[in-house]
This record gives structure tokens, sequence and C-alpha cells, in this order.
């Protein structure tokens, strides 16, 4: 996870592409450069140890664009592939039951 937000830090488009699953992956993966990433909080994980197939990492990640704050929490889902952990889906946390606002 954090090395995905680190990619978004460094408009790193080609690593995104290749810590995402092939079968959720878009075609492409633009790069907005008019965002400051700011920082990264993760809430929670499940599983994602070093013997498990899957995992889920809920985090905050705030970011300015146009002098305005925003802050962006996922429910993210991650799968071993070939040996390393990537990025499945994710889902809006804010829009979860149950999950703190």
């Amino acid at each position: 996870m954090r090395s995905r937000y680190a990619a978004h830090v460094k408009l790193d488009a080609d690593y995104l592409a290749r810590s995402w699953q092939v079968a959720t992956r878009p075609s492409e993966i633009t790069l907005d450069d008019d965002i400051s990433w700011r920082s990264l909080v993760v809430h929670r994980t499940e599983r994602g140890n070093a013997f498990d197939a899957d995992g889920v990492v809920e985090f905050t990640a705030t970011y300015e664009r146009a002098g305005k704050i925003v802050e962006m929490r996922e429910i993210s889902r991650f799968a071993r592939a070939s040996g390393r952990w990537v990025y499945v889906d994710g889902v809006n946390g804010s829009a979860v039951p149950g999950v703190a606002r």
C-alpha cells in the first residue's frame, strides 16, 4: 500500500500498472500532476501476512488540489501474484456501512 502511495506522489504510472492485478487493471493509468499528496494513514489491515494469499488495507490519503485539501478513504483488496502483492480493487471507505467517517 505504501509503495503505491509513493508511486502516486512520484507520478510513477508504470509502477502502479506493475503492482495492479492484470484482471482489474485499467488499460491506461493517468495521474494528475496538479495534485500534491500530503499524507497516508493506514487505519487497519486484514490478513496480508507472509503466508496469506490476500489482504485488505483501509487507509486515508490526503492531497491538495487548487488550494483545497481532500481526504480519500478507501478499503483496498490485495492478492499475491507470482510472489508479489498486487492491488485488486477498492471501495470508497466513506460509503461502507460501519466505517468511521
